[in-house]
């Protein structure tokens, strides 16, 4: 019974863990593309790309989704 519990609570934290560093990655992404996009323009944009721009891009993509998001049900 105790591996079985553990076994869940490994899986658990496992989705867990998937589900936050997730759009934590597209964030980092999408900030290293734009720095990238940036610096072949020879444009004077570039973002410094640390926890705080990357969790704050988060955040604003998920304000952006959830405002925008649109539903089928009427």
């Amino acid at each position: 019974m105790k591996s079985e519990t553990m076994v869940g609570v490994i899986v658990m934290l496992l989705i867990l863990a998937a589900c936050l560093l997730l759009p934590l990655g597209i964030s980092w992404g999408l900030l290293s593309i734009w720095n990238w996009f940036s610096i072949s323009a020879e444009l004077n944009t570039v973002v410094p790309v640390n926890w705080g721009t990357v969790i704050g891009a988060s955040v604003i993509l998920f304000v952006l989704r959830s405002i925008f998001w649109r539903s089928d049900s009427k």
